[in-house]
């Protein structure tokens, strides 16, 4: 926010990558029936997301460039910009084996809704960016990737968020995806 009227930032500076200010701070963000395909235990084969969530989003003065601090992550918020969306577009969901309840990404952090509509929960938050969300077979776990540790990994949380584990502990591994088997590992 340094010319007084705000700016919103779409990606944190990291490494010497800076920030790119968005012209407003209210971002509006659009989620569209052909952005992301699921199948349904209804049979159905497309959903359409709306949310209506507020966030804080990091939005620390960039730093020079310093390669020497490559380990010293996770990432340190300086200050917070907050704005709202009510809708979201590039989201990565998964329905609950149940058919009740959807989880999905927006904007870094995990979410869960009712699939009839309602408040979306969030999850998970902090400066590590999760993704991919994907519930269990049974519904009791969801597994999604996050870079929380420093590096992309695979991690696992209960439904409302609690008892996050990291399943992988790499430093330079690149995932995409996670999923369980139908045994549920």
């Amino acid at each position: 926010m340094d010319s007084g009227r705000g700016a919103a930032c779409c990606a944190p500076t990291f490494l010497g990558v800076p920030y790119r200010p968005l012209p407003s701070p209210t971002v509006a963000l659009v989620f569209t029936p052909l952005t992301h395909a699921v199948a349904l235990p209804s049979g159905e084969s497309m959903l359409a997301l709306l949310v209506a969530v507020s966030f804080a989003v990091q939005q620390p003065p960039p730093p020079p460039p310093d390669t020497s601090k490559r380990d010293s992550l996770p990432l340190k918020m300086d200050r917070t910009v907050s704005f709202e969306t009510s809708e979201g577009t590039w989201l990565s969901l998964d329905v609950s084996p149940d058919g009740k309840t959807i989880v999905f990404e927006l904007l870094g952090d995990l979410y869960t809704m009712p699939i009839a509509g309602g408040t979306a929960t969030r999850i998970t938050s902090g400066p590590g960016f999760d993704s991919q969300p994907r519930w269990s077979p049974d519904g009791k776990r969801i597994v999604f990737l996050s870079d929380r540790s420093g590096a992309e990994n695979i991690w696992l949380c209960d439904p409302d968020g609690s008892q996050s584990k990291a399943l992988t502990k790499g430093t330079n591994n690149l995932y995409a995806s996670p999923d369980w088997t139908p045994d549920g590992n």
